[in-house]
């Protein structure tokens, strides 16, 4: 194999080589440039690229939740508890009822 080629496979690095603090910090700048709603912004992307980024992007998307209704909010709620998910609860820093 010639040297060159050898050279950049070896230098070759992807998002899976970071680590989560770094990724967290990386979405969450690029959650806070836009302005657009939610479910067009970045970190709602990156829930579908593959579970890491999911469970990065989706603590970036709880810091804040509006919902219209409290019943919406109580579904919430028991919606992550049957699905398994109920620890997510406390990365909700802001919660709005509009």
């Amino acid at each position: 194999m010639p040297l060159q080629s050898r050279i950049s496979q070896s230098r070759r690095v992807s998002l899976d080589d970071l680590p989560n603090e770094l990724l967290f910090y990386i979405v969450s700048y690029a959650e806070a440039q836009r302005n657009v709603p939610k479910r067009y912004g970045p970190a709602y992307a990156l829930t579908r690229v593959n579970r890491r980024l999911r469970s990065i992007a989706s603590l970036i998307l709880l810091e804040h939740v509006t919902l219209p209704t409290c019943d919406q909010f109580l579904a919430l709620l028991r919606s992550l508890r049957r699905s398994g998910n109920a620890k997510y609860v406390r990365y909700v820093a802001h919660l709005s009822l509009c």
